[in-house]
């Protein structure tokens, strides 16, 4: 009787779960208890100024590399492009993609690569946080960025 009893009810051990990908989308997608990228400044914040401290950081750090930095150009130029940069699981950032016009692109030499360089000089990030998982999750978001550039002095 054991053996049948076992046999019959233990059958849904072996059925499969499947979850849809509306489901997995949904709780995949972000949401306003999601922890955002911080820094240790900004960590005790609630979200929404945490995350406006974070965007400030970024942009000031973006601002000191390039005064420490300067652009030069045939001609004075001063243009916001947008970048979009990934805050990865371990909190390292990473340049994705950087819209710039081909004013700027043609007359600033160097421009990518000070880009890159202003970017990998960020400090490392506290990693965004799905909190339905628990787990660091990558990140991607736009920062508008203020290109100045002022001819080279002869």
């Amino acid at each position: 009787f054991s053996v049948f009893y076992l046999l019959a009810t233990g059958c849904f051990f072996f059925e499969e779960t499947k979850v849809s990908q509306a489901e997995i989308k949904k709780s995949s997608s972000w949401n306003e208890a999601d922890q955002p990228p911080s820094f240790e400044p900004c960590a005790d914040l609630d979200m929404e100024t945490q995350w406006t401290c974070f965007e400030s950081e970024v942009s000031g750090a973006m601002r000191l590399y390039f005064e420490n930095n300067p652009l030069t150009s045939q001609q004075s130029l001063e243009e916001e492009i947008n970048i979009s940069l990934i805050v990865n699981k371990e909190g390292y950032f990473t340049l994705e993609e950087a819209l710039i016009s081909n004013v700027l692109r043609n007359n600033v030499d160097g421009l990518e690569d000070a880009l890159y360089d202003a970017v990998a000089s960020l400090p490392k990030a506290l990693p965004a946080i799905k909190t339905n998982v628990g787990e660091p999750v990558e990140i991607k978001f736009q920062l508008p960025l203020l290109i100045q550039a002022a001819p080279v002095s002869k």
